[in-house]
């Protein structure tokens, strides 16, 4: 991550200095986290979701539900709950104040109410709702 933000850098000088250079990464970069395979809670994934905005550059982070595929000692067993579906869509509507609105993690949630109520979307309180409905 760190080489493309380098690169990305290096190379608007270079399309301000010379005409017709190509962008490097015309995209931006992106990344992806699994929820629900591992205990961390959603404060934890914001936060570092906002660290990767702020020190990579990162365009987006996209957030998707674990589902197990097959049986392994070494996977986490989630046999008894369903995929994290409705969390991972929490965490989407969080991410879009963070990318927006320019919030910050520990604005939407704090170590002691580290998870978002799975019935109130984020946008809910902060902003007007008219504003997370796009």
């Amino acid at each position: 991550m760190r080489f493309v933000q380098q690169m990305s850098a290096e190379n608007q000088y270079e399309i301000q200095t010379y005409r017709h250079v190509p962008k490097f990464v015309p995209a931006g970069q992106s990344t992806q986290m699994i929820i629900g395979a591992t205990p961390e809670s959603d404060y934890q994934i914001l936060h570092v979701a906002e660290s990767l905005y702020k020190k990579f550059d990162l365009k987006r982070v996209f957030y998707s539900a674990f589902i197990p595929v097959n049986e392994d000692k070494n996977l986490p067993s989630v046999k008894e709950q369903r995929p994290p579906l409705l969390r991972e869509h929490r965490l989407y509507q969080a991410d879009w104040l963070l990318r927006y609105y320019h919030f910050e993690a520990g604005e939407l949630l704090d170590e002691e109410n580290p998870n978002f109520n799975a019935y109130l979307d984020p946008c809910s309180g902060p902003v007007p709702p008219s504003a997370c409905s796009r």
